[in-house]
């Protein structure tokens, strides 16, 4: 099993690098989060700020739409291309094959965010006269935004099920991952949501609880079972072909 799940991620991961998209999403991605967090420190300039916060701000805004040009075609590729049919007839299971595929775009996705952080240690290599660089929020940002991507991947995963269609898989995958990261906000506007409730759905809050190096475990509860619920309704979706 664990041989079927390995070949599956391998091929996953060399297929997001054969795609000259991939390259083209990984400018794109580091120059936009690269000038989104030089412009904020510019903008923060004499001020009290955390470098590890405008980091994580910067790459969390342009997150969902890296994910949903890597988790759009996982599926979709497969049914407008007639493969599916032949992936799932070979000797592997449902999980396999979400988990393989999981992998992969999760791989290749940590890939790309990674050099982001050289930004924050080059401004502190650059510019002696600030403060030492707090590690532990540098440390707690990145968790975030590993749990971050986690989630978003599975959901991507889960929506590019849908149609075979690239365009309409882009449009539900990005449904999919925006709409629960702003599920705070959207509770805020609801009369019966409680600030508790909202103060552990918003999503700014979890950015900046992390990038002072404070993890908290209800909010690491949170994403990781989120994740878990979309890849097994992404494997009970994949199931269900079967029976059609």
């Amino acid at each position: 099993m664990a041989g079927n799940f390995q070949t599956l991620w391998k091929r996953e991961w060399t297929a997001c690098f054969l795609s000259p998209i991939a390259y083209v999403t990984m400018v794109m991605f580091l120059l936009l989060a690269n000038w989104t967090f030089w412009n904020a420190v510019e903008r923060h300039t004499g001020e009290v700020a955390s470098l590890p916060l405008l980091w994580c701000m910067s790459v969390a805004l342009w997150l969902p739409i890296l994910i949903t040009v890597i988790t759009m075609r996982l599926f979709a590729e497969e049914r407008r291309s007639g493969t599916i049919e032949t992936l799932m007839t070979a000797p592997v299971t449902e999980w396999q094959v979400v988990l393989g595929k999981y992998a992969g775009a999760l791989s290749f996705l940590l890939a790309v965010i990674a050099p982001t952080a050289a930004s924050t240690i080059a401004l502190y290599a650059l510019s002696p006269g600030l403060r030492a660089l707090n590690l532990g929020g540098l440390a707690g940002a990145a968790l975030i935004l590993l749990l971050l991507s986690l989630l978003c991947v599975a959901i991507g995963l889960l929506f590019s099920m849908t149609t075979r269609n690239q365009i309409i898989a882009a449009i539900t995958c990005f449904c999919g991952i925006i709409l629960p990261l702003l599920s705070g906000y959207l509770v805020k506007l609801l009369p019966f949501g409680s600030d508790r409730l909202v103060d552990y759905l918003l999503l700014e809050h979890h950015l900046e609880d992390f990038s002072r190096g404070s993890v908290d475990i209800r909010t690491v509860a949170l994403y990781v079972s989120g994740t878990l619920f979309a890849l097994f309704l992404a494997a009970r979706a994949l199931e269900s072909r079967k029976w059609r």
